[in-house]
């Protein structure tokens, strides 16, 4: 497109061959105001580039949004304002003028070619040819643009859009003066040292430099310093700054001080990559190395890798189970186990499938304890851990005893009732003891969701089986004794109703096929003794109550305090502060200073 080439250069009239008309643009016939003709007599724009480009006036105009163009850039740039793409894609090959914003968009469905008020853009800004027009989708089209001068404009023609301004082309540069020389000489020589640094240290300079350097001369201070510019990052207003500023030594500083940013901000980002690598090429190289470990484990035989060892770990566990597994649940394990073999390690429900495995082949089917119904060693443990409560210990022994003609004491659920502190806890411990079973405890005062007894669904993160399960997890048996405290202070929410998930686990006609949500097959639980304490009936739920048999603890009397004071409390002070002599003495109580009035309601903690 350069004059004289024989496409549109010379008068237009003869030479060359004559113009292409599509490739030039029509203007004002007026001259501009630097005094230059800006049309040949058949108002065929000169065409050319750089400096030496036509100047027509009015110009349609395009805002852009972060960063102005310099003079010798080639840019791409997206329009989406219908109006605008209309007008555009008829300008193919002629001139065009760039103007940024002020001001970022605050509303983005706002197309960026519109603008309410001229002043809404800088004054200065570019011409710009259009090369090519690419059509990206039905409201949107990329134009190929060349820059080649600053334009100020002067005048609005039509708000639009497209916006069309009058504009005044800057002339061409002023020679250096001769005084400024050696000053810009070494700010030209300073900007291509850093840019050479910058080339070297972020390769994606390196093309943008080299295409630029074919095309513009070096030597020339004010495109060297548009150039630097068009390298950087910098912000909108920063290189606008320098779009605006026609002194070359003041543009060379300012275009210096924003490529020295530039390459600082590529030497620490350099770092920081060079930091990762190293990172990540020695997380790498352990990885690589521990896979090839685990290969040549493999194929020696040493080592499996972590599915098939789970799998070998569950079916193991199948394995020692024996016949005495529920078919539903051999059944359930082999489906899970061949799901698991099929799913990804890294995946999510490979997770939930093994925690389930884990549950299903820990759960002791078929184990339990040997139950002794030796009534004297009961006898001898109850008195050994308590004190009077001859009455309760009757009531025991009698339980005991019916257990040992029936050959088990399964579908009896006892209920100790009385005030804090009379031992109902410890004495579901001495119940576990003679009856050798194992034991657990747990509270259900205060409960609100009913997952604490049936588990929750799998589907849920963190989910986990009710307490029932766990228990025999736990305890690794099938006939433990379960202690279910506080059962007067069941609490009743949004979550469900504790008590009525109580009702199957207690019930005896239902529990030998309990279903736990997070299970969800059923578990024998009628081999479990359930005790259950509590301070009052009054608040335990009647369908409750209707399956317990009702065991009451009375305060202790003085004779019986002071026992326990001798017997348990003193010795035990003496060997929580380290005094153990090799016959403790026995302390004398004297009962008279004892205040009797109100013996009956107060207890001591055994």
């Amino acid at each position: 497109d350069k004059g004289g080439d024989g496409k549109g250069g010379g008068d237009g009239k003869g030479g060359g061959g004559g113009g292409d008309p599509t490739m030039a643009t029509v203007i004002e016939t007026n001259a501009d105001s630097d005094g230059q003709d800006a049309t040949d007599a058949d108002g065929i724009a000169r065409v050319g580039t750089g400096d030496d480009a036509p100047r027509p006036s009015p110009l349609v105009s395009i805002p852009l949004l972060r960063r102005p163009l310099f003079p010798g850039m080639v840019q791409g740039l997206l329009l989406t304002d219908p109006a605008t793409i209309t007008t555009v894609s008829e300008m193919e090959g002629k001139y065009i003028g760039l103007f940024l914003r002020k001001e970022a968009l605050l509303d983005d469905s706002v197309p960026a070619e519109v603008v309410n008020d001229v002043d809404e853009l800088h004054s200065t800004g570019t011409l710009a040819q259009i090369h090519n027009l690419a059509p990206t989708g039905e409201n949107s089209m990329q134009i190929f643009l060349t820059v080649h001068r600053r334009v100020d404009r002067t005048g609005l023609v039509h708000a639009g859009p497209p916006l069309n301004l009058k504009v005044h082309h800057w002339p061409h540069p002023d020679p250096v003066p001769t005084d400024d020389e050696d000053m810009i000489r070494a700010y030209s020589n300073e900007i291509v040292a850093v840019i050479r640094d910058l080339v070297k240290l972020n390769p994606l300079f390196r093309e943008h430099a080299q295409y630029f350097t074919s095309r513009i001369d070096m030597s020339n201070p004010y495109k060297l310093a548009d150039f630097a510019a068009s390298l950087t990052t910098a912000e909108g207003p920063e290189l606008q700054d320098i779009l605006e500023e026609a002194n070359a030594k003041e543009r060379l500083s300012k275009a210096l001080l924003l490529i020295s940013k530039e390459r600082e901000m590529s030497r620490i980002q350099q770092e920081i990559q060079q930091n990762v690598e190293e990172k990540i090429s020695k997380q790498q190289r352990e990885y690589f190395l521990n896979e090839q470990l685990r290969s040549i484990k493999k194929e020696l035989g040493v080592e499996m890798d972590d599915k098939e060892a789970l799998l070998t770990k569950f079916r193991d566990r199948v394995k020692a189970t024996g016949d005495s597994m529920p078919e539903e649940a051999a059944k359930t394990i082999e489906e899970e186990l061949q799901k698991l073999g099929s799913l990804e390690k890294n995946s999510a429900e490979f997770n939930t499938t093994r925690n389930y495995l884990d549950w299903l082949t820990q759960m002791p089917w078929g184990v339990t304890t040997e139950e002794t119904f030796d009534l004297t060693k009961a006898q001898d443990i109850l008195n050994a851990d308590h004190a009077g409560l001859d009455e309760v210990k009757d009531r025991i022994l009698e339980f005991i005893a019916v257990g040992k003609l029936k050959g088990g004491v399964q579908g009896k659920i006892m209920c100790l009732v009385g005030p804090p502190g009379v031992g109902k806890t410890s004495i579901g411990k001495s119940i576990a003891n003679a009856l050798n079973r194992e034991f657990y405890r747990f509270s259900v005062g205060g409960l609100t969701d009913v997952a604490e007894v049936k588990g929750h669904r799998r589907t849920y993160v963190g989910a986990m089986p009710g307490k029932p399960i766990q228990c025999l997890k736990t305890t690794g048996s099938s006939n433990p004794l379960i202690l279910i405290d506080e059962v007067d202070k069941l609490g009743r929410g949004h979550q469900g109703d504790p008590a009525s998930a109580l009702l199957e686990l207690l019930d005896p006609s239902q529990n030998t096929t309990f279903t736990d949500h997070y299970m969800d097959i059923p578990i024998d639980m009628s081999k479990a003794l359930f005790l259950c304490t509590a301070n009052l009936t009054d608040t335990i739920p009647g369908p409750l109550l209707d399956r317990m048999d009702v065991v009451r603890l009375s305060g202790y009397d003085l004779p019986e305090k002071v026992k326990i004071a001798e017997d348990y409390l003193i010795p035990k002070a003496f060997r929580d502060n380290g005094l153990l002599p090799p016959e403790p003495p026995t302390p004398t109580v004297e009962t008279e200073s004892v205040e009797t009035e109100s013996v009956e309601t107060e207890s001591v903690e055994t």
